[in-house]
């Protein structure tokens, strides 16, 4: 789903999240003290895919972190104040996927791959999020989180 789509910005009014618009991001970058950041900070992931799935009433952030894949789910929430959970799943240590990006990280060969490294990297991601949402889900529906995965609620 696109982020500028109206579908997007009103699932996030849902959520109680207000969008900046293009006249206050610029005003709030020439305060003074705002720094703009010239490079990727350590805690920045690698790479992001946010999808928004209605049929699930959901919103995925996938990232890779480190080399770790980390997938967050946001729901709407009636009952909370915040009226929205986010979850992060992972993949568990003893799972073989939770290594593949460190090992993908490390391979060097030839400049053909290294040209198509970052396409790879993020269709594999993409791959490993749809893995981990629907071992999220399946243990949602039988209350029970398969042990491939680790789920924490972070709100």
């Amino acid at each position: 789903m696109n982020p500028d789509s109206d579908e997007f910005v009103q699932f996030l009014r849902s959520l109680g999240v207000e969008m900046e618009d293009k006249a206050q991001s610029i005003e709030r970058e020439q305060m003074p003290g705002h720094h703009q950041r010239s490079e990727r900070s350590l805690d920045e992931p690698e790479m992001t895919i946010l999808r928004y799935a209605e049929e699930d009433e959901a919103l995925y952030h996938l990232s890779l972190a480190h080399t770790t894949p980390q997938l967050r789910v946001v729901l709407p929430d009636t009952q909370g104040q915040l009226k929205f959970q986010i979850y992060l799943i992972q993949f568990s240590e003893h799972h073989p996927l939770a290594s593949v990006f460190t090992q993908f990280a490390r391979y060097r060969e030839s400049h053909a791959f290294e040209q198509k490294r970052k396409t790879a990297q993020q269709h594999l991601l993409a791959a490993v999020g749809e893995m981990m949402k629907d071992l999220f889900w399946e243990g949602v529906d039988v209350s029970e989180i398969p042990p491939e995965i680790t789920v924490e609620e972070l709100i």
